[in-house]
């Protein structure tokens, strides 16, 4: 796969306010609880008591142990931003004949040719280095100019990379240069050249004087290769006379088959995790009481974090491999290995806690969570997964259970916080008295297996849908609801007329009797003017607007149900005997009857009761939305 030119562009990574709003407050774009626009209004954070985990920015879970606001989260699985090149804004580079290269940077042997830095500056916004080369070149090769050294960019094989690169043609003229290339040298982990690959070679039917974004993508399977040195590359003919000058910017590599936008790098590889903006969450208790580990000892078979318990009819040994942290998140190293019992339905049973400790009750909806991953071994004569939430009654007898039954490709070699699993489950015994949940390792009779699996921080806990991972080292712990932080308007929607957009994602779908609210709006008597929710009943998104506590207009996105984790985006405009709205780009629903309210206060993330998922954006317009602009608006 290549790419060229201005489809590529060197895209901003930040986005201050939306254009035309009074007020925005632009969560996931700016990563921040800032305000923005012509009338800013702060938010006042509310101190909850106790931590809280997130996902930073690098992809790393973090316990937060003061919460004087609700948490900026992170997509752990999602990279937005990645740049394994360590030097990327050219540091160390000084014009001269030859000059110094950036640091890290190398180029071929002179080859009869004459190098030189003729300039360093800033072009597009970027920091670019013209290079010159000229002369008679002694033998026909490649001139490679390197952004790396032979070693700087450990890789994995069998996964796909992408090499981006800004070039114009600076100086000079193309006479007598041949193919262009995005290009990079393969090493193996003694340093040895493997081979060379190119990621694109179209480069010179599109180079010009202005500087553009080149990519190409390669993904290669070669064992013996540790290490890959991204480079530009172009060729030479003996004999015949060249100038040219190059100029170079913002030299890219990440993983994955597109370029991502562009990620300046001063002095070591980095990365960003796409923003999900602010998170918002009930009060939630995780019943596994040690899902950190804690009590583990390697060995063989080693000694089971304290509570933990390994069970099952498949006849084979275990060995503890360690403990540790990938990502923030703690993990204990399972073993299983031997020949597999002649039994019907073998498995190996993983129950993180006792089968009487946790009380429950019918009816009551749990959730069963954990991070896992393969890292050593194969999956030969594993035959899938199971994440079981099993019930007992007073007695500590089987009343019911139930389990998410998953295939042997359900979990795999890739990074543990890509791999939460999660299973839910309505109780529907009379006799529950307690509930548990379990990971089994389904295994096929009298097959040989050898499999390490890395299991982290498993959780139960009441609820529909699963919330942030709750660490505990000894006993259950409740993590507090997050406080919907409030923000004064004064007199801006004071005008008769104003409209609200808000881009969000919901974890309540499924939820029974629990109307989430997005924002609320109230008016300086305390009443509530607005808001949006989430209907429990069908996953529909409504729009409420109330004057004086009174109900005077109401909308309901009855065409589609929101799904869990997707970003929907809806848009109400308000104003009296006027009201409109619009969800996800659909048909305007409106209500012409009511006066319009005079909100003075904004919640964001609560009403009668709290949202239970990610804001991304509220944008506040102190004008009604035409009905023409509410589905743009909230596409």
């Amino acid at each position: 796969m290549i790419g060229v030119g201005a489809n590529l562009a060197f895209q901003p990574s930040r986005v201050a306010y939306a254009t035309g709003a009074a007020l925005a407050y632009m969560f996931a774009a700016n990563e921040s609880m800032a305000a923005s626009g012509p009338y800013a209004r702060a938010l006042t954070p509310t101190t909850v008591a106790g931590t809280c985990t997130r996902f930073n920015d690098q992809g790393v879970l973090e316990t937060l142990s003061s919460r004087p606001e609700p948490r900026i989260d992170y997509d752990p699985a999602t990279v937005a931003q990645e740049n394994l090149i360590r030097n990327s804004v050219l540091s160390g580079a000084v014009v001269g004949s030859p000059g110094t290269l950036p640091t890290n940077w190398t180029r071929s042997t002179n080859n009869g040719l004459t190098f030189e830095i003729v300039g360093i500056g800033i072009d597009g916004g970027v920091r670019y280095v013209d290079c010159r080369w000229s002369g008679t070149p002694s033998s026909t090769v490649d001139t490679v100019m390197t952004f790396e050294t032979l070693t700087g960019i450990p890789i994995v094989n069998g996964r796909t990379y992408n090499e981006s690169l800004a070039v114009a043609v600076a100086g000079g003229s193309l006479a007598n240069i041949g193919t262009l290339r995005l290009r990079a040298d393969l090493f193996d982990s003694a340093s040895a050249y493997v081979t060379t690959i190119v990621f694109n070679s179209a480069l010179k039917d599109t180079i010009s004087s202005t500087l553009q974004r080149f990519n190409g993508s390669q993904s290669w399977s070669n064992q013996t290769s540790a290490y890959v040195r991204p480079s530009f590359g172009f060729v030479v003919t003996a004999g015949q006379a060249i100038d040219v000058t190059f100029r170079f910017a913002a030299p890219q590599l990440c993983e994955g088959a597109t370029a991502l936008p562009y990620l300046p790098t001063t002095d070591a590889a980095r990365k960003k995790h796409a923003c999900r903006g602010l998170l918002f969450e009930p009060a939630r208790t995780n019943g596994v009481r040690n899902n950190t580990m804690q009590g583990a000892v390697a060995g063989t078979p080693g000694t089971l974090p304290t509570n933990w318990v390994i069970s099952g009819n498949g006849g084979l040994s275990r060995q503890i491999v360690g403990t540790g942290t990938e990502d923030g998140i703690n993990y204990i190293d399972l073993r299983f290995f031997g020949t597999v019992a002649a039994v019907a339905s073998p498995e190996m049973t993983i129950a993180f806690d006792g089968g009487a400790v946790q009380a429950a009750a019918n009816g009551q909806a749990w959730n069963s969570t954990l991070y896992a991953r393969i890292v050593a071994g194969t999956t030969t004569g594993v035959s899938g997964y199971d994440n079981f939430l099993i019930a007992y009654n007073s007695s500590a007898v089987l009343s019911e259970a139930n389990s998410a039954l998953l295939g042997s490709a359900a979990v795999t070699t890739a990074p543990l916080r890509q791999q939460r699993l999660e299973h839910r489950y309505t109780l529907t015994s009379a006799t529950t008295a307690y509930i548990q949940n379990r990971f089994d390792v389904n295994l096929t009779a009298g097959a040989t297996v050898d499999i390490t699996v890395r299991i982290g921080m498993p959780q139960l806990e009441q609820g529909a849908n699963a919330s942030s991972v709750i660490p505990t080292t000894g006993a259950a712990v409740t993590r507090a609801s997050d406080a919907p932080p409030p923000a004064a308007l004064g007199s801006l929607l004071a005008g008769g007329e104003y409209s609200v957009v808000v881009k969000a994602r919901t974890l309540s779908q499924g939820e029974t009797g629990i109307w989430r609210w997005a924002y609320n709006l109230l008016e300086s008597s305390g009443n509530q003017a607005g808001a949006f929710f989430d209907d429990p009943g069908s996953d529909q998104i409504c729009g409420v607007v109330r004057s004086g506590g009174v109900d005077v207009a109401g909308m309901r996105n009855a065409s589609t149900a929101i799904s869990t984790v997707a970003a929907f985006k809806f848009a109400m405009a308000v104003k009296t005997n006027d009201f409109a709205f619009s969800c996800n780009g659909g048909a305007v629903l409106t209500d012409t009857a009511g006066n319009a309210p005079n909100p003075s206060t904004l919640y964001v993330g609560g009403g009668d009761t709290m949202w239970f998922g990610w804001i991304e954006s509220i944008e506040i317009y102190n004008r009604r939305l035409s009905n023409a602009e509410l589905p743009f608006y909230s596409v």
